[in-house]
């Protein structure tokens, strides 16, 4: 095995390694994320009974005057990536089941392949019943980022471009899926596709990814 087919071989375990932490994180985090998820949601979408506005408002601002204290410079620093094999992926906006603003896809390595999965609700809502586009493009960042990075110690994002085909609906099982088409020099050139209903193609990917020396992108 040649030194630099063992250092993909081991970028790609760090990746899964990552794609992992970001479905973990400490439990009570993931708590309250998942309630606050739902609050939201009911917020967007759900019956608004009599009163149930002021009661919901009054408690959560007791809650917010209780959380003091500065806030570190980046959450990967923060105390959800304390000891975190994912470098703070807990807490992605996009994957991290500990961010009340991620939906949270689930990210896996399948061969060479990268795969995203999850569903968008109410809060996520563009077009009517239909996800907003900027947050398909923002998975697809991900997603493809994950595949380059199998293949690379780091990458970044030089250029993407999202081809939309159809509404993507809300509250349905989705799927992401990336690869790498070809390298020039530093250069990876990647596709993506996002199905719906398993085989229903709603938005495809094209992007370019650029090798950087510094590790630790997410």
């Amino acid at each position: 095995m040649t030194e630099e087919t063992s250092s993909a071989t081991e970028d790609a375990a760090d990746e899964q390694a990552a794609a992992t932490a970001a479905s973990g994180g400490p439990e009570d985090a993931r708590r309250v994320a998942a309630a606050m998820r739902t609050i939201t949601s009911w917020l967007v979408a759900g019956e608004h009974r009599d009163g149930w506005l002021v009661d919901m408002a009054d408690e959560l601002e007791r809650l917010a005057a209780l959380v003091d204290g500065p806030l570190v410079a980046s959450r990967y620093e923060g105390p959800l990536a304390a000891g975190d094999p994912g470098r703070g992926a807990a807490a992605h906006p996009f994957v991290g089941a500990a961010s009340p603003l991620s939906p949270p896809i689930v990210l896996t390595l399948d061969g060479e392949e990268a795969v995203g999965r999850g569903r968008f609700g109410p809060p996520y809502e563009g077009p009517p019943g239909a996800v907003h586009g900027g947050y398909v493009a923002g998975v697809f960042d991900v997603v493809l980022g994950m595949a380059a990075r199998a293949h690379i110690r780091a990458a970044v994002t030089g250029t993407l471009t999202i081809h939309y085909h159809r509404p993507t609906p809300l509250n349905e099982d989705l799927v992401f899926r990336a690869r790498v088409e070809r390298t020039e020099g530093k250069h990876l050139f990647m596709k993506g596709q996002l199905y719906a209903f398993d085989d229903f193609l709603t938005a495809e990917a094209e992007g370019m990814f650029v090798a950087t020396r510094r590790p630790g992108f997410s």
